[in-house]
Formats: C-alpha cells, structure tokens, sequence
C-alpha cells in the first residue's frame, strides 16, 4: 500500500517535469488509485489518489507545490550543534509545544491557565 502511495507521489513528481511525457502514466496513475478493489484496505491510496486529482482539477501550480514543495537548505546540522541546544530541543519535542507552538515554559508558567 505504502509503495503505491510512492509511486503515485513519484509519477506526479514525473508530470511536473516533464507534462507531454507523463500525462498518460498520471491518468494511469490516478484511475488506479481511485479503483474501488479491495476497497477496505487501500483507503490511504483512495484518499492520496482523489486529492492528487482534485489538486490537479483546481489548479496545476498549486498543485505542485504541494507535491514538490520548493526545499530548504539546511544551514545547521545537529553535530556541530552544543549538547545543551540538542537536549533543549529534544525536551520541547516530548511536551505539548509542538502542538500549540509555544515553549514549554509559556505551557506552564501559572499565568498561562487564567
């Protein structure tokens, strides 16, 4: 299931490239996806499949963006990072602040819950 998620993710990616080429292989792609077969266990390749179609229908820019967002460089990476940084981040991301966006300390301070 996880692989033709994948593939349906690689195909799109191929589309955006290369549109003439591909178009065909999306069209194949997609009405797979969206077969009504073994309807119980291929409800994450349905759902991958009819968004990858409607974001295709509403607008193809969109959709690529969505599909291959534009990357980041990464300017820092985690060894040359102090152990002190490392175990502040690791102790945000076992707390509710991932959630809400906020520190931790802004999570419990007493004045938070008034």
């Amino acid at each position: 299931m996880m692989q033709v998620c994948l593939h349906l993710t690689a195909v799109m990616k191929c589309f955006f490239k290369r549109p003439p080429e591909t178009q065909k292989a999306v069209g194949v792609a997609l009405a797979a996806g969206l077969s009504d077969f073994q309807q119980v266990l291929i409800v994450d390749v349905q759902d991958r499949a009819l968004f990858y179609y409607q974001l295709l229908q509403y607008n193809v820019s969109v959709a690529e963006c969505a599909v291959n967002p534009p990357k980041q460089a990464i300017l820092v990476f985690a060894d040359t990072q102090s152990s002190e940084i490392k175990d502040h981040i690791f102790d945000e991301f076992t707390s509710l602040s991932i959630v809400y966006q906020k520190v931790t300390n802004l999570l419990t301070s007493p004045g938070s819950f008034k």
